[in-house]
């Protein structure tokens, strides 16, 4: 069985002839996208060969040698094995271990699955969809009363609403 894979950045744009990427980065490991360290492009691994940043992260993939061949890859997705992901911090989940976990009330009636994450200066908030409708769950420990990451499955104690 091949490991679950994680996105860490998405190519936005060719820089230069030689198929160098410029990268959108979601990952904030410091050597995720060092020179030698091993991305996955299609499912393909591609070790990097250079990298720089300033405005904006600038990636040098091996087998991308033309910018013909950078400008293909507008868009594409780069990952990582998600054993190649750090362990989050004590009462703290990556985003990629909450989308798809299933949600339930403190007395177990099913809201469920998470599908997205909005990310808001305050807090996170998970859309919870179930047959077409949505809730919102505030990611606060007022709500959110138990994570089982290996069970896929999240406690929540809504507000009442008047």
């Amino acid at each position: 069985m091949t490991s679950p894979m994680v996105l860490v950045g998405r190519i936005t744009s060719a820089v230069g002839l030689d198929g160098s990427l410029r990268v959108d980065a979601f990952s904030d490991v410091p050597h995720r996208f060092a020179p030698g360290s091993i991305l996955y492009l299609h499912g393909t691994p591609r070790k990097v060969q250079r990298s720089r940043s300033g405005r904006g992260l600038i990636l040098k993939l091996e087998g991308v040698d033309t910018r013909n061949a950078a400008e293909a890859l507008r868009g594409a997705e780069l990952c990582v094995p998600a054993e190649d992901v750090p362990p989050s911090p004590q009462d703290t989940y990556y985003h990629f271990q909450l989308l798809g976990m299933e949600v339930v009330d403190v007395q177990g009636a099913p809201l469920g699955v998470i599908t997205e994450i909005l990310t808001t200066p305050a807090n996170d908030v998970y859309i919870v969809t179930m047959n077409g409708r949505e809730t919102l769950v505030p990611a606060i420990a007022d709500v959110v009363r138990e994570v089982d990451v290996a069970a896929r499955h999240m406690v929540v104690d809504l507000p009442k609403m008047a």
